[in-house]
């Protein structure tokens, strides 16, 4: 048997991060969770993101997950810990895959974060900034500048608009403050941001670095998910005579078509409509608190 990794997002942002674990563990099995019904979540309380991801968990391990990434920044940045302590499985992060990006691309510079609203309320990217100058010389350290929030964003990727006047406007708008800032590296602070990479970039100008934190996270499953649990990288795991081959699929509380037409923007004709399935919560009994989409 293959090892499988559990994922989840709120929606299709998350597959930014799938199509890096992919690209680095092509060996490995994936499945992930779009949880489309309910979002964005970029505007949920802490005790729904708990409920939720609860909920998602439970329905990936009901599945035989070896690990869980939380491909979703407002989770990670309110729910990570406690989600790891009801999780019998490693769960894995964004922020601090963010901030080591930063760290490696950026140091010295003046950083900033575009993300949901309640990741920037969290605070969550700031403190991970400061834990991080703390444990480094000064010229490897962040400038912190700036948390935009950015409440448009995610609905239009949803929709399948990202490359739309109406994305453009919006990544003005947000842009305004990286600019003021001369914030010189910008975190996308959230899954679905890299669809928006086109208008970003046609807004900030060419100068302005953008850093996507998806193959950040794809080295922390590959290097770290099995390291301290089982003593073996996924990348240590060899095809012999007689194993599975790799099994993804993809599961949504919501619109099938939907998710599917706006995941084809950024994996490509590669992405099946058949690989996108129904994902019913409300049948995983796995002791944790479950309420309707």
């Amino acid at each position: 048997m293959q090892p499988k990794i559990g994922m989840f997002d709120s929606g299709v942002g998350g597959l930014t991060v799938a199509r890096a674990v992919r690209e680095r563990l092509p060996q490995s099995s994936l499945i992930y969770f779009g949880d489309t019904a309910r979002a964005p979540y970029g505007c949920r309380s802490k005790e729904e993101l708990m409920v939720f991801g609860q909920e998602i968990i439970g329905f990936l391990i009901s599945r035989q997950v070896d690990v869980v990434v939380v491909a979703c920044n407002t989770s990670s940045a309110h729910v990570l810990e406690e989600l790891r302590e009801v999780c019998s499985v490693p769960v894995i992060g964004m922020i601090d895959a963010a901030i080591a990006l930063a760290g490696r691309c950026a140091p010295g510079k003046r950083v900033g974060v575009l993300a949901t609203e309640a990741t920037v309320a969290s605070g969550a990217f700031e403190r991970r900034a400061m834990q991080w100058n703390e444990e480094r010389p000064e010229a490897e350290r962040l400038v912190w500048t700036v948390s935009q929030a950015c409440p448009r964003f995610v609905p239009l990727v949803e929709a399948g608009l990202s490359d739309s006047a109406e994305a453009l406007a919006a990544a003005r708008a947000y842009g305004e403050a990286i600019l003021r800032t001369k914030t010189e590296a910008v975190i996308l602070g959230c899954t679905h941001y890299p669809f928006l990479r086109g208008a970003l970039r046609a807004c900030l100008g060419p100068d302005v670095l953008l850093l996507d934190p998806a193959d950040e996270v794809a080295k922390f499953v590959a290097h770290g998910a099995f390291g301290g649990v089982r003593g073996l990288r996924f990348e240590d795991r060899e095809i012999g005579q007689g194993a599975e081959p790799p099994n993804v699929r993809y599961y949504v509380s919501g619109s099938t078509d939907l998710f599917w037409q706006a995941g084809r923007v950024l994996m490509g004709e590669g992405f099946a409509r058949e690989l996108v399935r129904q994902g019913q919560l409300n049948d995983v009994d796995v002791g944790m608190v479950r309420i309707q989409p």
